[in-house]
């Protein structure tokens, strides 16, 4: 069954300016553990709320896509897609999908490969077209969100070490609470 995402939107330039602004003030708050306790005022209604830290960095990361003027969706880390959902993500149509699918160029339900060598829970994802073999390098195990460490075209049967150095570089800066 498909999960409900949100449909991403591109950002209209007043909004951008909220973004970067509000992000700017969120992101020089933020603590590596302690949650972020924010006062909301909506007339003469006040009210403080408290928001994991994880969750706060993951709204920064989200205005900060926005405050350079692109769209963002969330979507769970176990989330099942319909067709027509991952064609979306994928930038494709969805009739290309289906015969990518059919091909077993990408394969349905496959578990990743772990890639121990780049860190902990670190997985990689493989996809192979007529125009060649691409990789995902990513970890999904903090705060139930997806990042991304590193994708590339593979051009050898090795993964060059420029590829495994930069998915390395990138989470570890990711382990030290970096973006």
């Amino acid at each position: 069954m498909a999960q409900r995402t949100l449909a991403p939107t591109l950002p209209s330039e007043a909004e951008a300016t909220i973004a970067r602004t509000t992000s700017r003030a969120l992101a020089s708050r933020v603590h590596r553990k302690d949650p972020l306790r924010l006062r909301l005022v909506h007339g003469s209604s006040k009210e403080i709320l408290s928001i994991p830290a994880s969750a706060a960095r993951m709204r920064i990361q989200i205005l900060d896509e926005m405050a350079r003027g692109n769209a963002v969706t969330l979507m769970p880390v176990r989330a099942e897609l319909t067709t027509q959902e991952a064609a979306d993500i994928l930038n494709i149509s969805r009739p290309s999908l289906i015969q990518l699918l059919d091909e077993g160029k990408i394969e349905l339900g496959r578990s990743p490969t772990t890639l121990g060598a780049v860190g902990k829970g670190v997985e990689e994802i493989r996809i192979t077209d007529d125009s060649g073999a691409y990789r995902v390098i990513y970890v999904a195990r903090r705060a139930e969100v997806v990042y991304v460490l590193h994708a590339f075209q593979k051009k050898t049967q090795a993964t060059p070490k420029k590829d495994i150095d930069t998915a390395r570089r990138r989470f570890a800066q990711l382990s030290r609470g970096g973006k």
